[in-house]
């Protein structure tokens, strides 16, 4: 007996979707965290071929020369007074509405990294 679970098929995923909308317009990615939550992202990311160009952290926790699996490592203050706009995958546990504005005015999009992407269309 076939259920309704089983009848389910997924063939897109939002994530992936998204990624490959924020590369098409041509401003960079920024993986914003810098814990389990940034890492498993980055790894979901490097495992299909998408690539981001920074990941950014708060100020107070940046330190010099700093690199996260090969990526520059700045602050949420330089991105948002920096004139520019960002592509922004959030990939932390806690996210306030504070940083979410101040993301907001310079972000061509924003996506938030849900763990339940983990093994979605991954064979």
């Amino acid at each position: 007996m076939k259920t309704f679970i089983n009848l389910l098929s997924e063939t897109r995923n939002h994530f992936i979707d998204s990624v490959h909308k924020m590369m098409s317009n041509g401003c960079p990615i920024v993986i914003c965290g810098a814990g389990y939550i940034a890492q498993i992202t980055w790894e979901f990311m490097q495992k299909r071929g998408l690539s981001a160009d920074y990941l950014a952290v708060d100020e107070q926790y940046l330190t010099r020369d700093i690199h996260f699996n090969g990526l520059p490592v700045t602050s949420f203050e330089t991105l948002t007074h920096s004139g520019k706009q960002y592509n922004y995958i959030i990939a932390m546990q806690h996210f306030s509405d504070v940083l979410r504005e101040k993301l907001a005015q310079n972000s061509r999009e924003m996506l938030f990294y849900d763990c339940a992407f983990i093994g979605v269309n991954s064979p």
